[in-house]
């Protein structure tokens, strides 16, 4: 046995990159070789979607998916249910590196990064949404997997249990409850925003799957390990962690869903998240200004100096810019580049705020989940101004466009 870890443990290895090796939803992680992990939970232990079978679900999807796709998920040597206890032996693959220790180590470069996440998108187009399903969408597909999962998500954080649990203050509640002032400019609170989008059944026409596909439901960059045997850009890759189906049900897998992970993960996930104190610098600026009752006010911004802020800043757009290049994604799906484009931004949009209650679980820091909430609202707001031409909430005479990387320069850097 090499040893056991637990979330977000950092490792260095002979190049000396930091390689983040995450737990996963409360289960405990043993690294028994050079290629067997193994990943061990109580059957009695729940987390925010139930832990035990949240990982009972996922070990399911790997096994099920595995004979289908072998060249995108790694191998299951052995599970084994015995004395309350839920254990699973996997392929230990590439020293557990992911596609978020790309952007988060300097040793690889931002051209480096889009040529691997093009790779990565190449194959899963090709090879796993291209693939039709027999199953038909759920009707309520928007709601059900975006506005209705912030509302539940946050309706934990709001109670008063979860919250003397965790020792959380009322700064979340009352951004919830009243909203907030985000560098000067007022953001309602974010269910005002779902409350809105469940209305419009023209958007949701508009942004309605066609149809179901294969999916992974939680492809952040932390749950793609990656192979780097290329100067040029990763060789090969396979996908860890997934939500299964038995967990979200089959009506409402979609590529969609995926692509707005990928979006939140090379956006600002791994910059909020700490890991538990194994991240070294902290590249974002957070303060609360003096409050009127229940309002209150922040300033917010980005070491965008920083060369990693600057990796960060610059991925979505070669996401975009990946998708743009490689019109034949559209031929698979039988739709625009505009109507994608739309799709993605939505789906990138309501990845945020759900993310809260792991964030205050896993980091106990309480600014982690202010500044996700923060980044939620922000990018909320571009996909309204976007959709819309303007957000219909914001105040009136508030026409000034969102800066979504402000510079903790000019915002504060105090702290």
């Amino acid at each position: 046995m090499i040893g056991m870890i637990g979330i977000g443990v950092k490792m260095t290895n002979t190049k000396n990159e930091c390689i983040y090796l995450m737990g996963g939803s409360c289960c405990n992680i043993e690294i028994e070789s050079s290629d067997v992990l193994v990943k061990k939970i109580q059957e009695s232990v729940s987390g925010v979607e139930n832990g035990y079978k949240k990982f009972y679900f996922e070990v399911q999807h790997i096994y099920n998916e595995s004979k289908l796709f072998p060249e995108l998920y790694p191998k299951i040597y052995e599970i084994d249910s015995s004395n309350d206890k839920y254990s699973v032996k996997f392929e230990f693959c590439f020293q557990g590196k992911t596609l978020a220790d790309i952007l988060r180590n300097e040793t690889y470069d931002e051209e480096y990064f889009e040529k691997s996440l093009e790779v990565i998108l190449d194959k899963l187009f090709h090879d796993y949404y291209s693939i039709p399903r027999e199953s038909k969408p759920s009707p309520n597909y928007i709601i059900q997997c975006y506005m209705e999962r912030i509302e539940k998500r946050l309706h934990v954080v709001t109670a008063k249990q979860f919250r003397n649990k965790y020792q959380c203050s009322e700064t979340l509640v009352k951004m919830i409850r009243y909203g907030v002032y985000i560098n000067d400019q007022y953001y309602p609170s974010i269910l005002e925003y779902t409350g809105y989008l469940r209305k419009d059944k023209e958007l949701q026409s508009k942004l309605m799957i066609t149809h179901n596909t294969y999916s992974h439901h939680d492809l952040i960059p932390a749950n793609i390990v990656v192979g780097t045997d290329s100067p040029e850009h990763i060789t090969a890759f396979r996908l860890i962690d997934p939500r299964g189906e038995g967990e979200t049900g089959t009506d409402v897998r979609n590529f969609m869903y995926d692509m707005g992970k990928i979006l939140v993960g090379v956006d600002t996930l791994d910059i909020f998240r700490i890991f538990n104190g194994n991240i070294a610098e902290k590249l974002y600026s957070l303060e609360c200004l003096d409050h009127d009752d229940d309002m209150l006010r922040f300033h917010f911004g980005f070491h965008t100096g920083h060369p990693i802020v600057r990796k960060y800043m610059s991925a979505a757009n070669s996401f975009f810019d990946i998708m743009q290049r490689n019109g034949y994604y559209c031929d698979f799906v039988g739709e625009t580049p505009e109507q994608l484009y739309m799709k993605y931004l939505f789906s990138f949009a309501n990845m945020f705020h759900p993310d809260i209650p792991c964030r205050i679980i896993f980091e106990r820091e309480e600014s982690i989940p202010i500044a996700m909430y923060l980044r939620g609202m922000m990018v909320y707001r571009a996909f309204m101004d976007q959709y819309y031409g303007m957000d219909p909430l914001r105040l009136p005479g508030n026409k000034e466009a969102v800066e979504l990387w402000p510079d903790s320069n000019n915002s504060i850097d105090r702290q």
